[in-house]
């Protein structure tokens, strides 16, 4: 009889009442330590997404500003001036990719061929990549 009066006693005591606070402060070390550990990383996560929303708005509004004045260009420096006015973004490194490629065909040969197309899209092609990867970089 007296171990299940115990047994009854501990688990009214067990119960939850609504005070987290309580809660937390009657918690032995190990549970206080498992919720500091699981409090930082929450922390670190919430802070992560934020940076890669801000991020990822900047980028879509800088794209959205590139493209959005691209019709109203007229000539390849007229594309020059607006995409650097635009500022630091994904457009303007695919830009940059793409015209160093032109510049560098061009040298060399100023009428352009189908293996030249082949070389800026590729090129085009390979700073995407990379700017898809600084924007991803952290979520994988």
């Amino acid at each position: 009889m007296l171990l299940v009066t115990t047994a009854h006693a501990a688990a009214e005591t067990a119960q939850f009442s609504g005070d987290i606070m309580a809660m937390i402060a009657d918690a032995d070390g190990v549970v206080k330590s498992v919720m500091a550990i699981l409090l930082v990383f929450s922390i670190w996560s919430w802070a992560l997404i934020v940076q890669k929303s801000v991020m990822l708005s900047r980028a879509k509004r800088h794209g959205a500003k590139v493209l959005d004045g691209l019709g109203r260009c007229e000539t390849m420096a007229d594309i020059s001036s607006h995409v650097k006015a635009a500022g630091d973004g994904p457009m303007r490194a695919l830009f940059d990719a793409a015209q160093a490629e032109i510049a560098k065909i061009a040298s060399k040969n100023p009428k352009p061929t189908a293996a030249a197309v082949e070389n800026v899209s590729s090129r085009i092609d390979y700073a995407s990549q990379r700017e898809l990867d600084r924007l991803s970089n952290g979520i994988s």
